[in-house]
């Protein structure tokens, strides 16, 4: 298990930021140039595509509202447009805040790297491995719920298909259903941007929580550090007490 890796400081290497990639929001973390370009296209394109969704999704859910007066038509299409706006103000927050991302993490990186050069004992160290296996089985969740929701939309068309309906995830407009080439194309269009909003319901939730635990991580170190600190050498703490400090400084800036 990744927890449970000799190496400390590899017992969380941000795993989360190769799923911020799926649709290409943090294109900027690839080094070659031709991988950098072939993902910043990607996210042109869903982009665009997200924005037409969102435009065709709205007159779809108006119309779909003003044509019945059955409540439950309406819940349903008014709870398959909310998460689709939030979705996607999700997304351009995520690819408007890479470089805050980026740099928090190689902070927390840095700073755990100082602590373990500087020794740990085997209090701390079980300490640590706990918090990271806690931050590991919260982000697995996280991962697999949202994933399993997502794909409840997905396969809820394929499900009808399958015994001759055809039918859309959402209400959009125009909506083509008239033939099965026509249903295909529909439902590559929304399944496009259902899978990208869905995407980023869940990985925005659970940047902040790995974020957070990994803070804690390093608060967790600092009050070790502060209990096991022996002020009848000398100054109050000595090294110790400067490093606490220091650490906490890192962690308020």
């Amino acid at each position: 298990m990744p927890w449970e890796h000799k190496d400390l400081t590899k017992l969380w290497r941000w795993p989360i930021a190769r799923y911020l990639n799926t649709f290409g929001w943090w294109a900027e973390d690839y080094e070659r140039p031709l991988i950098r370009l072939i993902f910043n296209v990607i996210r042109a394109v869903f982009f665009s595509v997200n924005v037409a969704f969102l435009l065709s999704l709205t007159i779809g859910v108006c119309q779909q509202m003003a044509s019945t007066s059955n409540v439950m038509d309406n819940l349903f299409s008014f709870f398959a447009a909310g998460p689709s706006f939030v979705g996607f103000g999700k997304i351009i927050g995520l690819m408007s805040q890479r470089g805050m991302w980026r740099k928090i993490w190689s902070d927390l990186d840095d700073m755990l790297k100082d602590v373990v050069n500087r020794g740990v004992d085997a209090k701390m160290e079980a300490e640590i491995r706990w918090r990271y296996k806690r931050c590991w089985a919260m982000y697995s969740i996280f991962l697999s719920v949202g994933t399993c929701i997502t794909l409840h939309w997905l396969v809820r068309p394929i499900v009808y298909a399958m015994y001759g309906e055809r039918t859309s995830i959402v209400d959009t407009w125009p909506t083509y259903l008239n033939t099965w080439l026509q249903w295909f194309t529909t439902y590559i269009f929304q399944a496009m941007n259902i899978s990208s909003f869905g995407h980023s319901l869940y990985l925005y939730d659970n940047v902040y929580f790995c974020t957070c635990e990994n803070i804690l991580v390093q608060f967790a170190i600092l009050k070790h550090h502060l209990y096991m600190m022996d002020i009848s050498r000398g100054k109050p703490g000595g090294v110790d007490l400067q490093f606490c400090i220091a650490h906490h400084k890192k962690l308020i800036k």
